[in-house]
Order: C-alpha cells, then structure tokens, then sequence
C-alpha cells in the first residue's frame, strides 16, 4: 500500500512538471481531474483490499476499481492527446518561421532563387519579343528578295549569318518554346511562396493557369499554313513544323 502512495506522488510531481498543476499553489482543470481520478484509484483500491480480507475467495477487481481505473485512463489519454497536439503547433511553427526566413528582404535563399527565376524569365520574354519581331518585319524583305534590306535590318536586331526565312521562323519557335518552359519554371514552386510573380506572365491570370500560359505567336511562324473551310467565326488552320502538322485555331 505504502508503494502505491509512493506512486501516485510521483504521478502528481511529475503532472506538476508538465503544467498540469500550477506552481502558484492553485490547480488548473486539468490537475483537478488528475487528483480526483487518483484519490478515487487510492479509495478503491483501500475498499478492495477491505473486501479480500472479508473473502479471500474474491479474486476479480470491483467494479469501484474498474470505474476508477477507467477515469484514470480517460485523463491519462486526454493529456497524451493534448501534448501529442502540442507537438505538432511546434513543429507547424517551426517551419513556417524558417519558410518566412527563407524570404525575409530578399536575403533568404529561397528569395535568392525567386530573383534568379524572374531573371531567366525576363530574358526569355525579351529574346522572344526580338525574335518574333525580326520575323514580322524581315519576312516581306525575304518574299521579295530585298537583299540590302534583309541586311540593314538583320543588323538592327543582332541576327547572325544570313537572315532566311527558315531561319527566322526556327529562332521564333525557338525562343517561344524557351520562353513557356521558363513560364512554368515562375509559376510552380516559386508561386507557391511569391504568388505575385504571376504579373510577369499577365495581370489578370488566374494563378492555377500560369503553367498552361503561352506566348503569342503569328501564322509566319510556321512552315506551311493551309485554311480550312469551316462555319465557325474564327478562322481554323491546319499548319506544319517540319514535318508535322497541326491544327489551330486564331
């Protein structure tokens, strides 16, 4: 008997260490439903030790132990539960204060990477832009067959070697190409923490669509073109990239 006092002190001590008894003398509603669950455990166990004097033959637990010892697991579960849920506010903490670190004034690494991104992403835009210009512009000089034009103008944009309209249309296609990948580069993981990098792509964009957003682009982009005749009120095409064909519609 003396071993199980000496037990439930240690249980009562080591509740107080976990907050479960206020150090100012006072008990919370916690520590109040500790200390009735164990002085309820002590009484039943006194009366069933009465009761197996009386019948040595009784052998099951009474049913004021069973109830007690159920109220004790109930508190006992109740605690688990609720430092269990308190570890958990810790580490969610944890992590959103080093996300907002990573971010904080452009000195985390994970802002270093966002600039990097928005960089790429803006040269691409700006190397698609010349190129699909060169292509609008020198495409009616390559019909023609305006060589000194061609020249002059191949020069203004910065083109290398000599400015065919197979050229043109490939260095388009190119930077288009390069210039939706780094799309979706800005608006995956980056987004997710910087949701306003979507106004490099166009303002107004539902973020959810930002992987989807491609850069315009002109019929003379492509090697071939064919109308097709249909009743819809846009016009439908059926073009070709080297050897392949689709269909678009403006």
């Amino acid at each position: 008997m003396e071993d199980l006092k000496t037990l439930f002190a240690d249980t009562i001590a080591v509740s107080g260490v976990l907050g479960l008894l206020e150090s100012a003398g006072g008990e919370g509603c916690e520590a109040d439903s500790l200390k009735a669950a164990l002085d309820a455990a002590g009484t039943a166990i006194a009366q069933e030790r009465e009761h197996q004097h009386k019948d040595t033959l009784s052998c099951f637990p009474c049913a004021a132990l069973l109830w007690a010892g159920r109220q004790l697991l109930e508190v006992r579960r109740a605690e688990g539960d609720a430092l269990k849920h308190l570890g958990q506010v810790h580490r969610q903490l944890e992590e959103d204060l080093w996300v907002s670190e990573e971010g904080l004034h452009g000195s985390g690494q994970r802002s270093k990477e966002k600039d990097a991104v928005v960089q790429t992403f803006r040269d691409a835009k700006k190397e698609q832009g010349n190129a699909q210009l060169a292509l609008e512009m020198l495409t009616p000089l390559t019909k023609v067959g305006n060589q000194r034009m061609i020249t002059v103008m191949s020069h203004e944009f910065g083109l290398e070697g000599e400015a065919t309209l197979g050229k043109l249309r490939s260095d388009a296609r190119r930077t288009r190409n390069e210039l939706a990948i780094q799309t979706v580069q800005l608006t995956g993981e980056i987004q997710r923490h910087f949701p306003e990098v979507v106004l490099f792509v166009g303002q107004g964009l539902p973020p959810d669509l930002g992987s989807l957003w491609q850069p315009a682009q002109s019929l003379d982009s492509f090697d071939e073109k064919q109308q097709v005749v249909n009743e819809l009120r846009h016009k439908v095409w059926r073009v070709r990239v080297d050897c392949e064909w689709f269909a678009i519609k403006e």
